[in-house]
């Protein structure tokens, strides 16, 4: 298996990442002959002194934090380039089993010649609960799939990007991410496209990461700002791919949301935006939101695209 894998880091030193630090032990269990390169790609605002890095490691510095999209979209590129067959995303706080790896790889050699096979997922807990992959009964509820479910999905089946190992050629083939999902849906996008293209999904029998997810307790995990900004894109991720009944789904969900977070003090100003947005759903039509999202996300994408003169700055020895 030749594995290039990308750590998404924000205001993180790598030093502390579990997911570099797994990562790493992970490697070290693996035999002589597998070839794995490690990219960190730093969004902290402001480059960080006195980085220290795992022997090999490149590390870019994107203090203009352009999101996940354009880091998994570099390290594509470079995967491509370097001759790798798969592509390990990760963002800063995903703790991966010793045996992640061995498993990957098993898995990986399974399914070499099935070019249909886009992503090989683990599953994927925080705070004791299975919170990917994960199907649509009907097209509309989510539910996430078993603890011992395993091998190849025909359903369409999105998984969250941290800890998805997924194949170079099938990224290449619907151009990898989609920069105007740079960060909140750009998984969910990524997996529905490349389903679209006939791309499938395996599940790893019994292998199961552990990741910090910050919509469970959102009043202690997530800004304001980022919370609105998280609605704003799950709206254009129902509009676009979503059937009617699905987005009916996701404002009955908002509502409910909205209800919790209401008993909560420290949480009512989440509750607050939930109905703001459910207002905006309501009454304002399908075609006007997508003109309004897609007006907001190409000038966004505009200024998280990278500068000229920026480069991967070392690499560690």
């Amino acid at each position: 298996m030749k594995l290039f894998a990308v750590v998404v880091l924000y205001k993180m030193h790598p030093s502390l990442s579990p997911s570099i630090l797994s990562l790493v032990k992970a490697a070290a269990v693996m035999p002589e002959d597998f070839r794995m390169s490690l990219l960190v790609w730093d969004n902290s605002p402001g480059e960080q002194s006195n980085v220290s890095l795992p022997k090999g490691a490149r590390y870019h510095a994107a203090p203009h934090n352009p999101g996940l999209a354009a880091a998994y979209n570099a390290a594509l590129a470079l995967a491509e380039a370097e001759g790798y067959e798969w592509l390990l995303t990760l963002d800063q706080d995903t703790t991966l089993p010793e045996d992640f790896l061995t498993r990957m790889g098993d898995t990986a050699a399974d399914y070499d010649s099935a070019d249909e096979v886009a992503a090989l997922l683990p599953h994927v807990m925080s705070d004791d609960r299975i919170i990917s992959p994960f199907r649509f009964l009907l097209g509309i509820v989510p539910r996430c799939s078993p603890a011992g479910a395993s091998g190849l999905m025909r359903s369409r089946t999105y998984a969250v990007n941290s800890s998805a190992v997924l194949r170079v050629s099938s990224l290449l083939r619907v151009r990898g991410y989609n920069p105007l999902f740079p960060l909140d849906f750009s998984d969910m996008d990524i997996f529905h496209r490349l389903h679209a293209s006939g791309g499938r999904v395996v599940l790893v029998p019994n292998l199961v990461v552990e990741h910090h997810y910050s919509m469970l307790e959102l009043h202690t995990r997530t800004s304001l700002k980022r919370y609105r900004d998280q609605l704003t894109d799950e709206c254009a991720f129902w509009d676009l791919y979503m059937s009617p009944l699905a987005r009916v789904e996701r404002i009955a969900r908002l509502i409910a949301r909205s209800c919790r977070n209401r008993s909560i003090p420290a949480a009512s100003p989440y509750a607050e935006i939930s109905l703001q947005e459910v207002r905006f759903r309501l009454t304002t039509h399908r075609r006007k939101r997508m003109r309004i999202w897609n007006s907001m996300a190409a000038s966004r994408a505009n200024t998280a695209a990278e500068p000229a003169d920026l480069t991967l700055h070392y690499t560690a020895r």
